[in-house]
């Protein structure tokens, strides 16, 4: 049964960003003597410029300078004249010159205006899509000792499952401290600093939003927060002075890339007293007007379409979907992952995120493509048969344990799109997508979830969709374009249960 969908309720839509000039004038007032600060909000002592940009028609340089608290994006677009740029510079704010900088073009972060947020473009932004590693050097002259330093940061997580390294001070091939925000092995690691020989866990998950983190190494013990929630202590870094530089963005291993915009970077030569962490939590909270009250939670699990493999800087499903300021949003999307993985780990990944306290705890189901991918069918018979018991085995029990969780829990269970590779004559992989997919939304009432039908929409509704490169990126995942289209259906689902 081919089911097609027209339109999306215009109040979906995805609104361009604003640019400085609508952004207000900001200012970040931190306390104390930081080390160094690198900020999108001006700090309130520096009179100085933001970052150097770099176009790349023909290498010529700007400075950006900043403009009602932001950095004056406009004119770095208008310098740009329709080419792209990249930083070479960011300026350290705190007046110690200790700049961040990338002089190979091959490695300077991207400037992209498409991870705008409230009028203010991250100093990083995510670059996993990229054939290489972005990142900002620290300089040799940001000596820190790694029992007993601080440093804060504001940044957007794209997912909370995969790893992904914030920064690493190195000292020639070793690492003397890395900070990895997530690890999909453990699934449930959160922060994790690595200080040379011992990787340590923090077991705070990160939001796929604006996210402060806060970190104290002190003689007794090393101090997390993450939004304001306190992690339990770990045991104190091994001494050991930090002075030969390192990487914000990326790391030694080439398997652990940043996954993530960042916003604000701070550092301080001390162990922080709680009055000072507070006050910077607190400013930069108003700074990036940080959401502090959530009333709906919503969980993303998935593969590489949820996580975002094949869009430009990652802007995911979770990343473009338009919802109340009031809902915050977790992404689990892991690459590779089926549903039927996804469930088996559910106890301790989606179901383990329920909140009682909340009007609304909403869990979006992988659509499993990837389970179809991987199953060997005899013919259309047995493709069908293998559909149907999927459904009743996996997807079912699955909405079922999501649903017991309490009074104010909902699954919103998506329809698998087109794919190349799937046919109904050799595999019979497109047989069993759209036996899954009538079971899907025909089953929707009486099992008491939310479909969300994205191959109901006249984008992916045929079988050959996945050629439209409108929509697809490589025949498989979508693209920036696709992933938008896919935000929009999801939102007129979730929507629904939002309270």
């Amino acid at each position: 049964m081919k089911r097609t969908i027209l339109a999306v309720a215009v109040l979906l839509s995805i609104a361009a960003p604003a640019l400085s000039d609508e952004a207000g004038r900001r200012e970040l007032v931190l306390p104390g003597a930081p080390e160094a600060v690198f900020s999108a909000v001006r700090l309130s002592s520096w009179n100085g410029n933001f970052a150097r940009v770099v176009r790349a028609s023909d290498r010529a340089s700007f400075d950006i300078r900043f403009r009602n608290g932001v950095p004056d994006y406009n004119a770095a677009l208008k310098f740009a004249n329709g080419s792209s740029l990249t930083y070479s510079i960011l300026y350290d704010q705190s007046g110690n010159g200790h700049d961040l900088t990338q002089p190979t073009a091959a490695n300077q972060p991207d400037f992209s205006v498409t991870s705008l947020l409230n009028g203010i473009m991250p100093i990083i932004v995510d670059g996993t899509f990229a054939e290489t590693q972005k990142s900002l050097l620290i300089p040799k002259s940001l000596s820190l000792a790694r029992d007993n330093f601080s440093y804060f940061t504001a940044m957007r997580p794209t997912a909370s499952l995969t790893s992904q390294s914030f920064f690493e001070f190195t000292d020639g091939p070793s690492v003397q401290l890395a900070n990895v925000l997530d690890a999909n092995s453990g699934r449930n690691s959160g922060i994790n600093i690595h200080d040379g020989s011992t990787v340590l866990q923090s077991r705070i998950r990160l939001r796929a939003q604006m996210t402060t983190l806060g970190y104290r190494s002190g003689q007794n013990a090393q101090l997390f927060t993450v939004n304001g929630q306190a992690a339990s202590p770990l045991p104190a870094a091994r001494p050991a002075t930090m002075n030969a530089g390192g990487t914000i963005g990326s790391s030694l291993d080439p398997l652990y890339p940043l996954r993530a915009d960042v916003f604000a970077i701070v550092f301080y030569n001390s162990a922080v007293s709680d009055a000072v962490h507070d006050a910077v939590m607190a400013t930069f909270d108003a700074s990036f007007s940080i959401p502090q009250h959530f009333t709906t939670r919503l969980i993303y699990g998935g593969s590489s379409g949820i996580y975002g493999l094949g869009s430009t800087l990652n802007q995911n499903i979770a990343r473009k979907i338009n919802m109340p300021s009031s809902v915050e949003i977790y992404n689990f999307g892991i690459i590779g992952q089926g549903l039927a993985t996804e469930y088996a780990n559910a106890a301790s990944v989606e179901l383990a995120m329920y909140d009682a306290r909340k009007a609304s705890f909403i869990v979006v189901m992988d659509a499993p493509s990837n389970d179809i991918a991987n199953g060997r069918f005899l013919g259309a018979a047995d493709a069908t048969a293998q559909a149907k018991a999927f459904y009743r085995n996996v997807t079912l029990p699955f909405v079922a344990a999501i649903k017991s969780l309490g009074p104010n829990a909902s699954a919103v269970v998506p329809t698998v799109i087109p794919r190349s590779g799937f046919d109904t004559t050799s595999n019979w992989w497109e047989t069993a997508r759209v036996v899954y997919n009538d079971l899907v939304v025909s089953g929707a009432a009486m099992n008491g979830y939310i479909a969300s039908d994205r191959a109901g929409h006249v984008s992916f509704s045929e079988q050959d969709a996945w050629k439209n490169k409108s929509y697809y990126f490589d025949g498989i995942h979508p693209n920036d374009t696709g992933y938008s289209v896919l935000a929009r259906i999801d939102g007129a689902a979730i929507l629904s249960r939002v309270r």
